[in-house]
């Protein structure tokens, strides 16, 4: 199991990963903020991950905090992960629809952190979606992914999100399955 914990003035979060089939985790995962539970359970059921993830935020002040601090406590968990298994597909593309959404996500396990993201006007958004990007954003940063997301069409902003968070995930568990070579010319990724 891995297990990374991150605690400040602003959040106390725990977070473990079940990495091998004796470890018993009922995945489990509680912020106090719902929608972006629902969001995390998609990004993590796609990437085939069990996941618990325990998180005590200032959420009188803004869900802000919580979700870039999960991001990057997430981040480090799945890079420490990717460390471990040394050998993996590292490349993962999608389109994903969710009804009239549709996101394309391009992910590569990379070890040089990049985050884009297009097609969403972000002074649009409201505090818990600018939230969730950030939580995206710092995932790929702490994880050390390159991750660039599109968002090709849609007009409801749950099916947007839900579409954002399942391709993340479905790259993400593809790029992790495990191969027989380093996929690298230079044969290391970090």
């Amino acid at each position: 199991m891995i297990e990374k914990r991150r605690k400040t003035k602003e959040t106390n979060i725990l977070i473990q990963l079940k990495t091998q089939e004796e470890d018993e985790i009922k995945p489990k995962i509680v912020t106090g903020i719902p929608f972006f539970e629902h969001m995390l359970n998609a990004l993590l059921f796609y990437a085939k991950l069990e996941v618990n993830i325990y998180c005590e935020g200032d959420l009188e002040v803004d869900p802000h905090h919580s979700l870039e601090d999960i991001g990057i406590v997430l981040g480090d968990v799945i890079q420490t992960q990717y460390r471990e298994i040394k050998h993996f597909k590292r490349f993962s593309s999608c389109y994903t629809p969710m009804d009239e959404a549709l996101v394309r996500t391009v992910l590569d396990i990379s070890g040089r952190p990049y985050f884009q993201i297009e097609g969403m006007e972000l002074v649009t958004l409201s505090s818990l979606e600018q939230a969730m990007l950030e939580f995206l954003r710092s995932f790929a940063m702490n994880a050390k992914l390159t991750v660039h997301m599109d968002v090709l069409r849609g007009f409801n902003r749950h099916h947007i999100f839900e579409a954002l968070f399942k391709s993340f995930g479905m790259c993400l568990g593809e790029s992790l399955m495990s191969v027989s070579v380093m996929m690298s010319t230079k044969g290391s990724i970090v």
